[in-house]
């Protein structure tokens, strides 16, 4: 069995076995958050490292890699790379290993190795099933009527993060660029009416009038909104719960929240001498 220096520790480890262990089925990016889990996922390739060479020399590359739950950052090594010679915006059913998510909530993985024709096709066989089998249940069950969405310190951190980069940039961003954790983080943003999408799978966003109104302390926000399914499948606002709370008081509930504040605080000021100088 060969053997691979992973870039960060250089610890020796054994390389996988060629037999990879499907049984779970596929598994979601935010399933593996938890250092040293594994599992067998399905993503997409955005973008691709040029070649890079650890301390204890493990060749590899720097694969950024998304799902339906969250985008990550996968380690490759420069021989398996070569074997199959991704590009941007190639998909994969692989299996890999969780280095865990770090503190600013990226999570990164080691890719192993592709997963078979064989188990692929038992995979997909298996999620036809499942689909065929919920479909029928569809029937014999209520759908929920209603739906929660809400904000939260990890809500307005990432908030923050966008809104900074669009002082700066004046144009949308992909939710990999400042959201926390997974997309979730932005659905909730879009249904609380803080952020707005250039299309409804584009992944990229922009801060709302409401927003900018609410970073500035203009404007104090529920922490929850509550829709209900229109005959169309459409959301319908419903109501919104909870006490209304200013942009710094949601971050003062972040795990690091002396930092958040000195964040928040800085945009905010940089923020207002930009709008000063251009009404100047």
């Amino acid at each position: 069995m060969s053997e691979l220096h992973h870039p960060v520790s250089g610890i020796l480890e054994k390389a996988p076995p060629e037999s990879i262990e499907t049984k779970r089925g596929l598994q979601y990016l935010v399933e593996l958050t938890l250092p040293d889990s594994q599992g067998v996922v399905c993503i997409m390739i955005e973008s691709i490292s040029d070649p890079l060479t650890s301390k204890s020399g493990w060749k590899y590359r720097k694969m950024s890699v998304q799902d339906a739950t969250m985008a990550a950052e996968t380690l490759i090594s420069e021989a398996i790379f070569q074997d199959w010679k991704f590009k941007p915006e190639d998909y994969a059913v692989c299996d890999v290993r969780s280095r865990g998510v770090d503190g600013e909530g990226r999570l990164t993985l080691f890719f192993n190795s592709f997963v078979g024709p064989f188990d692929v096709s038992r995979l997909l066989y298996e999620m036809a099933e499942g689909n065929r089998k919920l479909e029928a249940a569809k029937g014999s069950r209520m759908k929920p009527l209603e739906t929660v969405y809400q904000i939260s310190a990890r809500e307005a951190k990432s908030l923050l993060a966008l809104i900074r980069l669009w002082i700066e940039e004046a144009k949308p961003q992909h939710y990999t660029k400042w959201c926390q954790m997974h997309q979730i983080v932005a659905t909730n943003l879009y249904y609380m009416g803080l952020v707005d999408r250039t299309g409804s799978m584009s992944g990229y966003y922009f801060p709302t009038k409401d927003a900018m109104e609410f970073f500035e302390g203009k404007k104090l926000i529920s922490k929850k909104r509550v829709f209900t399914r229109g005959k169309d499948g459409q959301h319908i606002l419903r109501d919104e719960e909870g006490e209304k709370k200013g942009f710094d008081e949601y971050l003062k509930d972040h795990s690091d929240r002396d930092s958040a504040l000195k964040e928040y605080n800085e945009a905010l000021d940089a923020y207002r001498k930009k709008i000063k100088a251009e009404n100047a």
